[in-house]
């Protein structure tokens, strides 16, 4: 039996990562695996903290125990009976950095397939201590509003002359402007 899990970051739209684990697997031994998934020191303190229906805390596992138990005496299996199906995992205290894994199915397991695995990964992995998650994929749009064509258009068009191909190029074509001394220069 293997559980199906989703991994995102609330602050991100973008962020998202799947795994499929075995449900006997330890908290201990995710994360040893999800420390490794998302590029992470391994000498810092982690917890996870388990979420009710309403979204409350409910539990908090940690490498000591918490009152709850400790990570490596807590499998995904004693979490899907006790009905805690959402964590919380925090990786950074400090800045209360934390990543949403979600339990969303189970399925049988695949004897082709080793466990625990990666199954769709989308975003970047986040930076372990920065105060948030930042996506380089978001774009900014030009200050000045205007599209500029950086190809000629097929039908030819285009050129340099009519203001075409890349009208603000600081140089016309076929002139050389290097900087260094034995650059070319015409």
């Amino acid at each position: 039996m293997i559980y199906r899990l989703r991994a995102t970051i609330p602050s991100s739209k973008v962020f998202v990562r799947e795994y499929e684990i075995p449900a006997k697997i330890s908290l201990f031994d995710f994360n040893k695996f999800i420390i490794n998934d998302l590029c992470f020191s391994s000498d810092q303190i982690v917890v996870y903290r388990a979420l009710d229906e309403k979204g409350a805390i409910s539990a908090v596992y940690g490498l000591f125990d918490l009152g709850y138990g400790s990570m490596d005496k807590v499998t995904f299996e004693q979490l899907a009976q006790k009905g805690q199906n959402v964590l919380q995992f925090c990786y950074d205290m400090h800045n209360n950095s934390c990543i949403v894994i979600t339990i969303l199915s189970e399925e049988p397991e695949d004897p082709r397939s080793h466990y625990p695995q990666t199954v769709l990964e989308k975003g970047h992995n986040p930076d372990q201590f920065s105060a948030k998650y930042e996506d380089p994929q978001v774009y900014i749009p030009r200050a000045s509003g205007r599209a500029r064509r950086i190809f000629p258009p097929p039908d030819g068009s285009g050129s340099r002359a009519a203001g075409g191909c890349c009208p603000d190029a600081p140089y016309p074509r076929g002139r050389w402007r290097w900087s260094s001394s034995r650059g070319r220069s015409r």
